[in-house]
Formats: C-alpha cells, structure tokens, sequence
C-alpha cells in the first residue's frame, strides 16, 4: 500500500483502501475488482482501476466518481487482454484519490 498526502496542508488525512480483491470474469479476459475505501476527511473523488501486462504495459483503466467518508462495491469489468487463449493480465493496481489530491493505491496479483 502506497499512501500520499499533499503536504501544503499536512492536518489533511489521506484516504485508506480497506480492502481490494480482484477475480476473473468467467475465461473473458475481463476482472472486476471488489472494494472498500475510507477517508476521516469524507472528502473522497474518485478510485481507478488499472490492469497491467508482465511486461507493465497498461492493458485497461477505469475510473469511477466517489463521494462522502466512505465507498465500496465491485469495479466495471476491467480489460485484461487475452492472446491466443491466454489471459495477459499480471497485475491489478487500485487507486484512490480524495478532493485534496491525496491518494492510496495497492496493487493485486491476478
């Protein structure tokens, strides 16, 4: 876990990724990613989804608008690519940022 806090205003506090697990959608290629993520500020913007090659080419990002101190739920399908009947996917990094710019991300194996 990777934590980053805009030091312009060192009182703020950045928001924390609870918990983050991804699984494949059936042999599509595709991930979702089920999540939790907090913030003492209550002033979360938004959390990126981003899968990533062996070779740590970007394969897919997807973004999703959150609000408030708190978020949770499951990430639109994320692609993997496939080549050939193999998936491509090696990693899965999840990022949360909230309104002051400050951010968490931890990234999964898949």
């Amino acid at each position: 876990m990777t934590q980053t806090v805009n030091t312009n205003n060192p009182s703020q506090s950045s928001p924390t990724i609870d918990s983050a697990s991804a699984s494949a959608v059936g042999n599509s290629g595709k991930y979702k990613v089920d999540y939790q993520v907090s913030d003492r500020d209550s002033d979360l913007q938004e959390i990126t989804f981003t899968a990533y090659d062996s070779d740590g080419s970007q394969l897919d990002s997807v973004t999703e608008a959150l609000n408030g101190g708190s978020g949770s739920g499951t990430s639109p399908e994320i692609d993997g690519g496939k080549e050939k009947g193999t998936l491509l996917t090696d990693t899965i990094t999840v990022e949360v940022k909230d309104q002051q710019g400050n951010t968490d991300s931890e990234t999964i194996d898949v």
